[in-house]
């Protein structure tokens, strides 16, 4: 009798999981137009927390500084980043767009020119597939672009929106919780930490590989210099993918100014260089095992979520992630679900929200 009692526990629990899963799924692809403003302006929220924490630990000044004298600094300096972005992208956007066809012909003129200076590496070069892939892939990939910056910017009065009322109910939101819902502001405020120590370092390592890719850029006078650097720093928040299909922007517009000549060579090794000992030594030696997340499921997400909502649920897959495992972490039937997705297996006191 005990054992047909769990067993229709567990068929119920199973059957309710399922149907939450598939209902979120549902739920989050035909609302991502109200989903994906709220979301972003979630981790604006985070961004400008972590800043307004940094504040309060500079040396001397930041113990005298309030709370509210760092929250303002915080979303002052944040709103001077978002204006900064706004007219790089506004000023560069349009004319790496007009310009695609003069950019297509000019890469297609360098390509037949290896075969004409090298006749014996020509007769491996099939210039008209290349040609091909140029008429279809330049196309695709600035659209994509275009695409993307525009998504956000027609975002940007919803986002704003959703900040404002963040912020205005933080307080009363933590009391709400503390009160009525004890667990779920456990989770919230485990999730917030990992989160925060997440963005915090993935904030310095995106700086760090923008700025050197910019001077390696301007070093080399390739046009939209700034522009590129925007990207290589907005694309590093992805995950495995971000960081090449970020290089592959610049590579080309070397190649097209260029030619596949020696300048191009430099460009490519060094990109790829700052990204290589960034991305592969410097980023896992700061992260360590603050996540504890499988870099399988980190793959997996982002996939899933790219597929829902494109290049944003890229963008947002790995903070998603993080509240999936630090929600399983917290309830006991859960606990299985948080090992497959630790990265080591051990999940006991992984966030402590205390330290």
């Amino acid at each position: 009798m005990e054992i047909e009692r769990r067993r229709e526990t567990t068929m119920a629990t199973t059957f309710y999981v399922t149907a939450t899963v598939i209902m979120g799924g549902y739920l989050m692809v035909i609302g991502k137009n109200l989903l994906q403003p709220l979301l972003i302006a979630i981790v604006i929220y985070y961004l400008m927390n972590t800043l307004a924490h940094r504040l309060q630990r500079i040396p001397r000044i930041g113990i005298l500084l309030p709370r509210w004298a760092t929250v303002s600094l915080s979303v002052a300096i944040w709103a001077m980043f978002g204006w900064f972005v706004f007219q790089i992208v506004q000023n560069n956007i349009n004319n790496v767009i007009e310009n695609t066809q003069i950019y297509k012909d000019q890469l297609k003129i360098n390509i037949a020119a290896i075969s004409q200076s090298n006749p014996e590496v020509g007769k491996y070069i099939n210039t008209d597939k290349l040609n091909g892939y140029v008429d279809e892939s330049l196309p695709w990939l600035l659209s994509h672009l275009a695409k993307f910056f525009k998504t956000v910017m027609g975002h940007t009065v919803m986002v704003v929106l959703y900040l404002l009322f963040i912020i205005g109910e933080q307080m009363i939101f933590q009391k709400k919780l503390e009160d009525h819902f004890p667990e779920v502001k456990s989770v919230l405020d485990k999730s917030n930490m990992a989160i925060e120590k997440y963005l915090n370092i993935k904030l310095f390592v995106s700086i760090l590989t923008a700025l050197l890719c910019y001077g390696l850029l301007v070093w080399m006078n390739i046009d939209f210099a700034p522009f590129w650097a925007l990207i290589i720093f907005l694309l590093n928040f992805i995950p495995t993918l971000g960081s090449p299909i970020a290089c592959a922007f610049p590579v080309i517009m070397a190649a097209i100014q260029f030619g596949f000549t020696g300048p191009l060579a430099i460009v490519f090794f060094g990109l790829f260089a700052i990204q290589w000992v960034i991305g592969s030594i410097l980023d896992p030696y700061l992260m360590g095992q603050k996540l504890n997340l499988s870099r399988v499921v980190i793959l997996l997400s982002l996939t899933l979520w790219f597929n829902i909502w494109g290049v944003t649920g890229m963008l947002l897959c790995v903070p998603i992630t993080v509240i999936i495992y630090v929600a399983a972490l917290e309830f006991p039937r859960m606990k299985k679900l948080a090992i497959l997705l630790s990265g080591t297996g051990k999940v006991h006191s992984q966030y402590n929200t205390d330290s």
